[in-house]
């Protein structure tokens, strides 16, 4: 059986209407996880479409981070005999038949033997119509493996976890998400523990996904799409990145790679985001806050 889980912070609600219904088509049952506390209309808008769409909704009080978020999902769903767990964001749509295809690249592989972490789809950026791309790390950074259109099924690095097909014994080997990083980068050290335990990420091409990135429009930059976020989220993209350096699973290139990375992104940050002191401030905070390990939310009132 595959349960979707789905964690809900305010989502648009004709869009989250729509990705309920294209998601429960293709599972066995529906956990949406209420991350806007007292204040979110998740659970009555739920209960009123509850005829169109029959799903388990888990409130939460208040902002616990899409990584507590996550786990009190994947905790229900195991407990109710799920074999696979499908991550989504409230504003990610599935494609038809994503799910069938995930399962099928996961079920091949590992008739191959091959222990597999999680199976997950290419996704068009809705923003820019940019088609996403899968990566494998180098010596300094990583190398993107576009789909160009192929059916195939490729071994990458990393996924994102919205679209991320999780079979339930990976989930009880691997762990949980892990909650101390709130949000950002969670993903990416889920994958990198996968990785170290010797299990393998793919990337399947056949399986699609509508997604949005980033809280602002997106800019293009010496060739590059670079998508802002609010001072919140460049407070845990530079935090989350430092503390990860220090990580045993943390791969040497994607360390080197996503450093240089950190420092294009305060470059571009400093010249295009306004209020730049805002910005600045929480960037700075949070490279703060990594190198003095500093995990968890971020403290109120943070410059």
């Amino acid at each position: 059986m595959v349960h979707a889980v789905i964690v809900a912070f305010y989502p648009e609600v004709d869009r989250f209407a729509a990705a309920l219904r294209a998601t429960a088509r293709q599972v066995d049952a529906v956990v949406v996880v209420d991350n806007g506390g007292a204040a979110s209309r998740v659970g009555e808008f739920l209960r009123d479409h509850r005829h169109k769409t029959d799903c388990t909704v888990l409130p939460m009080q208040g902002n616990v981070g899409v990584a507590a978020a996550q786990n009190a999902g994947i905790e229900h769903a195991l407990s109710a005999g799920a074999d696979y767990v499908l991550l989504l964001d409230d504003d990610s749509m599935p494609g038809e038949g994503m799910v069938g295809v995930l399962l099928h690249a996961i079920d091949e592989a590992a008739a191959r033997g091959e222990k597999v972490a999680a199976a997950g789809p290419r996704y068009i950026e809705e923003q820019s119509a940019a088609e996403s791309h899968f990566l494998r790390y180098g010596v300094v950074g990583a190398r993107r493996l576009g789909c160009s259109g192929r059916a195939d099924v490729l071994r990458t690095d990393a996924l994102i976890s919205s679209g991320m097909l999780i079979p339930a014994d990976a989930l009880r080997d691997v762990g949980r998400m892990d909650e101390s990083l709130f949000i950002d980068h969670v993903d990416t050290d889920w994958c990198m523990r996968a990785g170290s335990k010797g299990y393998r990420l793919l990337g399947v091409c056949a399986a699609t996904m509508a997604h949005r990135l980033g809280d602002e429009p997106s800019r293009a930059i010496a060739g590059r799409r670079i998508f802002f976020r609010s001072p919140d989220r460049h407070y845990y993209m530079f935090r989350n990145s430092i503390l990860l350096y220090r990580r045993r699973h943390a791969p040497l290139g994607w360390v080197l790679g996503d450093a240089l990375k950190l420092i294009a992104t305060f470059l571009a940050i400093a010249a295009f985001c306004a209020p730049r002191r805002l910005h600045i401030g929480a960037a700075m905070s949070g490279i703060f806050d990594g190198l003095r390990s500093r995990a968890g939310r971020r403290p109120r009132g943070a410059p």
